[in-house]
């Protein structure tokens, strides 16, 4: 299991989603990893007033929240140049389509799978995928 080494930096995770099992199942996963999550946030009112307002290292954005994308969160955090990753059961291309380039974790995901795209995102110098 991947986690937070002996003498790694614990991040501190925005988790957006609003199916509450996936975002419930993250969060046990980062925190079971000795990470710690903020939120996490089930509409993008929420994610955007926590990207505003927290202290986060990166975010993993659910590409569509109540029928809505999540790029306006995504630019958010491009512009204080947060590391984020669009979780979608989408292919590829499509979440590409409507958010850049962009790091992508699909849906169903396993353990292993959130752990070790939480730190390529902290081990990636980040460029914009969506504009500010």
């Amino acid at each position: 299991m991947l986690g937070v080494q002996a003498g790694a930096r614990k991040l501190r995770v925005l988790v957006l989603d609003d199916e509450a099992m996936i975002a419930g199942t993250m969060k046990l996963l980062l925190e079971d990893a000795g990470h710690e999550v903020v939120g996490p946030a089930a509409s993008l009112d929420d994610a955007m007033r926590l990207a505003d307002t927290e202290t986060i290292d990166v975010a993993i954005l659910d590409a569509n929240v109540e029928h809505r994308l999540s790029t306006s969160v995504a630019a958010r955090l491009s512009a204080r140049r947060i590391p984020y990753c669009i979780c979608s059961g989408d292919e590829l291309d499509d979440v590409r389509s409507d958010f850049g380039e962009v790091d992508h974790l699909s849906k169903p995901f396993g353990e292993n799978d959130l752990l070790t795209i939480v730190e390529h995102l902290t081990s990636t110098t980040r460029r914009s995928a969506i504009p500010a």
